[in-house]
């Protein structure tokens, strides 16, 4: 590839890097509160990407998202923004609820990648992931509406950044 699309690639988070934390109630499963912050923090400073990909480990270790924007452009696409929320052990019912109930739709890409097979369905077995996320202290608050919004800005940080508005408050 030609050093100048190499220049124009976005640097992708580092596995070694420090986790990142959030101070929103936790959804016992260390990797989803991860990767919730780590979005969070991605759509404050650079908006929403343009491809979000969902799915178990295939996902998280089977689509590079540097090696998937090279390939776009390539193929013509200019530089696309492309998120990773690939979580392991996780299933349909997983990204459905993070999808519909946590991530409010105008923080969502126009284009969600899953990369997953069929036994993401879970073939009507019990789910542990899900139920694991559906006992804790976030998904309780979520049921209960109280869950605070991830991507809420005061009225005084929208006027500061406006290429960063989210959704405000008051």
């Amino acid at each position: 590839m030609p050093e100048a699309n190499l220049a124009q690639l976005t640097t992708a988070p580092k596995a070694i890097a420090p986790p990142e934390k959030s101070e929103h109630p936790s959804f016992d499963s260390p990797m989803l509160d991860e990767k919730l912050a780590l979005y969070q923090k991605r759509v404050l400073e650079s908006g929403v990407p343009d491809i979000l990909i969902v799915g178990s480990s295939r996902a998280l270790r089977g689509l590079d998202p540097l090696a998937l924007q090279a390939f776009l452009m390539e193929q013509g696409y200019p530089r696309l923004d492309i998120f990773n929320f690939g979580l392991n052990g996780a299933t349909v019912q997983v990204f459905d609820l993070l999808l519909r109930q946590i991530i409010p739709a105008e923080q969502l890409p126009q284009l969600i990648i899953w990369a997953d097979g069929s036994r993401a369905f879970n073939s009507g077995r019990k789910d542990i992931t899900y139920d694991i996320i559906a006992n804790s202290a976030g998904f309780q608050k979520l049921q209960d509406g109280t869950f605070p919004n991830l991507f809420v800005q005061t009225k005084e940080e929208a006027i500061a950044a406006p290429e960063k508005m989210m959704i405000l408050s008051t």
